[in-house]
């Protein structure tokens, strides 16, 4: 997002942009990272498949953007329009973070953790300016056993993974895990398109079953809480 600062022309639509590399490369990357896990890999793989089949070998007119989306949304079927038009054809910006996080250790040893969130989602024109909507998105909740910088690989650090329907600007969650939690987060490998995605992710206070002293991080390894991203937004 922070290229839009240097932009000479006005913004847009990702299926409309020319030669604007922070869209079409680096937003770009993020929308298809999140449209396969949206749509699934079948779908979008088939869409893919479609589009090189019908026009690989035409020239004139040569295909565009407007073919793909025909194709997608004709795999992907009418229950993903919001998000194909979300994604493609507006410009829709993200302002998600968790805001409270508190963990409990239970008498049966395992740990409860309550987890507050705000969500808000914004509709931008071509000149950056922002109007807010109501928002209406399964986003993704999670808690780690650890931070996810370097967490590239393997699922050993998840400790709860959900997609939850996100639909008003401040929602509570809460959830049981056999380990205590390092940090919990909401969309926290930055699938949408986030204003600041450095506050998706929160480090839970502490309540120990036995005294109910409450403790910052005495016991976990002090991390930092880096985000694993397939691109950086833009």
């Amino acid at each position: 997002l922070g290229a839009r600062g240097n932009e000479t022309r006005e913004e847009l639509p990702l299926y409309r942009v020319e030669n604007q590399p922070y869209i079409h490369y680096r937003k770009g990357a993020v929308i298809m990272y999140a449209l396969q896990d949206y749509l699934g890999d079948e779908v979008v793989n088939a869409a893919l498949s479609r589009l090189v089949s019908e026009f690989q070998y035409q020239s004139t007119p040569y295909p565009t953007t407007l073919d793909f989306l025909r194709i997608l949304r004709e795999e992907a079927g009418p229950e993903h329009e919001q998000i194909i038009h979300d994604f493609f054809e507006r410009i829709m910006v993200f302002d998600l973070s968790v805001t409270e996080a508190e963990t409990s250790e239970l008498e049966d040893g395992r740990f409860e953790t309550t987890m507050t969130i705000e969500a808000h989602l914004f509709e931008a024109d071509g000149e950056g300016n922002e109007t807010e909507e109501p928002i209406d998105y399964e986003i993704d909740i999670a808690a780690f056993s650890r931070g996810l910088d370097g967490a590239i690989e393997g699922t050993d650090h998840i400790l709860h993974f959900q997609r939850e329907r996100i639909n008003q600007n401040e929602m509570t969650f809460t959830f049981t895990t056999d380990i205590r939690p390092a940090w919990v987060g909401i969309d926290p490998y930055n699938k949408l398109i986030d204003r600041d995605s450095d506050d998706n992710l929160l480090r839970p206070e502490f309540e120990a079953a036995e005294t109910g002293d409450t403790d910052e991080d005495e016991t976990i390894e002090e991390e930092t809480a880096g985000l694993t991203t397939m691109a950086t937004n833009g």
